[in-house]
């Protein structure tokens, strides 16, 4: 369910563009958080199904370790990919 409600986050700036040259990067922050929980359930569920530890301890630790990892990428690399699309579009 906090997939789908990232994802819809992601696609209402889209749709409104507003507010001017801030969409695009309200678009990739939450667009980035969607596909990031999309990654964690992935791997929370392979790591349960492959390997021989608890339901609980194999989903959570799974899951804030690729929480953790994309909390890491979004604060150091997305600042910079909204602002050259935004540039890109006002030339």
């Amino acid at each position: 369910m906090l997939g789908l409600v990232a994802l819809a986050a992601g696609l209402v700036p889209v749709l409104r563009r507003r507010p001017f040259c801030i969409w695009v990067e309200y678009h990739a922050y939450f667009t980035c958080w969607s596909y990031i929980g999309l990654v964690a359930a992935a791997v929370a569920e392979i790591t349960v199904r492959l390997l021989p530890m608890p339901f609980v301890s194999g989903v959570v630790g799974s899951s804030v370790g690729v929480i953790f990892g994309g909390y890491v990428v979004v604060r150091t690399r997305l600042p910079r990919v909204p602002r050259e699309w935004t540039r890109k579009m006002s030339a």
